[in-house]
């Protein structure tokens, strides 16, 4: 952290955190804007912790993102951007009208952003998703949050779960496999301690992900741990109904091995034996032999919450999302969803979860009876391209379930079961030449001009405050909009 401010920009308004010291923003537009706020200090596979108190006011030169491949230092909005370890920041954009120090100024509803990038890659930082425009134009208080990703916020393994019980028994949450959704949970407890002082409403927040952080959106919902801490969500392209990783029970999606496993061979890739003293080694080594093992098959399921049995008042996720949503175990807000026409990232998604790969026809029959024997001659019939060439047409097939099972029918599932007890707003978006994953991101935060921009940072804007947008009821999904471009 540094104090002061930069040279070459002008000083805006200063905002006091209780407990913590004062922050020094920027202004744009009447729009006033802090970044890298530190909401939390991570350590190696530890819960974050409060940061100690600083002296004087804050201007944050550097942001800090999650150590990740290919990733170069860059810069937004005139900071420094690298890697760090320590990256729990968040970024704050808010009408300078909310910060007037008067009762009678209302407080503005919270959309509290969680990105995505496959839990391996991406930060808050990034400046196409910043909350600049969605405070200007639809009067929000916006945070965009960092959290943990890869092997830094998802690792399993037996010596983390043996600190968890030691933890437990002083009344803490467990984080083995599951570090990245404990410092989302920090997050939205800074916000409501500290979103008042931005001219935010702490009683009403929208918690926002796309793709991997719209998973993380919908293990919020299932968690017991979040419950108070958000009030509407929404998921953009990607519910969790597949995320089926377990802590310490065997799963057939990841080969029959338990996360906490796959953790010690993860240890064995880099290099430290197994047994006890594993984890020690593991801590000791520089963050970027981490990194270099992002993609290895043993450190496949560090991407997703991990399914910890353990203790349902300490576990940040002690059952699946399915089991949740069908046994009416979750925080019962109301939950826009949706998906864009040609959704996904294709096959990659299934080898992913570490399901073994097909060529031919007969080698793609064989993977479906064993992994969807109800369903197999329903798969070939519907995603089936007979005018492909046989290798190409089994691509094309997985390619197509996939989809199907991570977005279309995962969302719509979703949707359903959540309908059950809570308002749910769907919606599909396309039109594009390409309307690919996450092609309506810009769209959502009212960029680039224009009508549908318009139009559907208003929905948001909408939803956020009230659940309401002047929508299609069809009994028990609502139905926000197809969008056209």
């Amino acid at each position: 952290m540094s104090e002061g401010t930069a040279g070459d920009l002008n000083p805006g308004p200063v905002v006091h955190l209780q407990g913590q010291g004062s922050v020094e923003g920027r202004v744009q537009d009447g729009v006033a804007r802090f970044l890298g706020i530190p909401y939390a200090v991570a350590e190696r596979w530890k819960a974050p912790k409060s940061p100690a108190p600083w002296q004087g006011t804050l201007f944050q030169r550097r942001l800090a993102r999650c150590p990740q491949p290919g990733r170069p230092s860059a810069t937004s909005e005139g900071h420094i951007m690298e890697d760090d370890e320590n990256c729990l920041q968040l970024n704050i954009w808010t009408p300078m009208s909310a910060l007037a120090d008067s009762e009678s100024c209302p407080k503005l509803p919270v959309l509290v952003y969680i990105h995505g990038g496959g839990g391996k890659s991406h930060s808050a930082h990034c400046p196409r998703e910043s909350g600049h425009h969605l405070a200007l134009a639809q009067g929000l208080c916006c945070v965009n949050i960092n959290y943990r990703l890869g092997i830094f916020g998802f690792l399993a393994h037996p010596e983390l779960s043996q600190e968890d019980r030691e933890n437990m028994a002083l009344g803490d949450k467990a984080g083995s496999g599951n570090y990245a959704m404990l410092d989302q949970l920090c997050a939205l407890s800074w916000v409501q301690r500290h979103i008042a002082n931005f001219g935010g409403d702490a009683q009403n927040v929208t918690i926002w992900g796309l793709s991997s952080g719209a998973q993380y959106v919908s293990t919020l919902l299932v968690s017991p741990a979040g419950q108070g801490l958000f009030h509407r969500a929404v998921v953009q392209s990607c519910a969790d109904l597949n995320n089926v990783r377990q802590l310490d029970s065997s799963c057939d999606v990841w080969l029959g091995k338990t996360a906490e496993q796959w953790g010690e061979c993860v240890g064995q890739e880099l290099g430290c034996a197994s047994g006890a003293g594993q984890l020690a080694a593991m801590r000791a080594l520089p963050a970027a032999a981490l990194v270099a093992k992002t993609f290895v098959a043993a450190a496949h399921d560090c991407y997703e919450p991990a399914i910890d049995r353990r203790d349902p008042e300490l576990s940040v996720k002690p059952w699946s999302s399915l089991e949740a949503l069908h046994q009416g175990r979750f925080n019962k807000v109301p939950v826009l969803i949706g998906v864009t026409d040609h959704d996904g990232l294709g096959k990659v998604e299934l080898e992913q979860t570490l399901f073994q790969d097909a060529r031919t026809r007969e080698e793609l029959e064989a993977l479906l009876n064993r992994e969807f024997p109800e369903a197999s001659a329903r798969v070939i019939s519907r995603f089936w391209p007979s005018e492909a060439a046989e290798a190409k047409a089994v691509h094309q097939t997985l390619s197509r379930l996939s989809n199907d099972l991570w977005y279309f029918a995962g969302s719509y599932y979703m949707s359903q079961l959540l309908a059950e007890e809570t308002p749910v707003f769907s919606y599909s978006f396309g039109g594009l030449k390409h309307s690919v994953h996450g092609s309506d991101a810009m769209y959502w935060r009212g960029s680039p001009k224009g009508t549908l921009p318009a139009l559907m940072s208003t929905y948001l804007a909408n939803f956020a405050p009230t659940a309401q947008s002047g929508i299609r009821d069809t009994g028990r999904v609502c139905i926000l909009g197809t969008f056209r471009r």
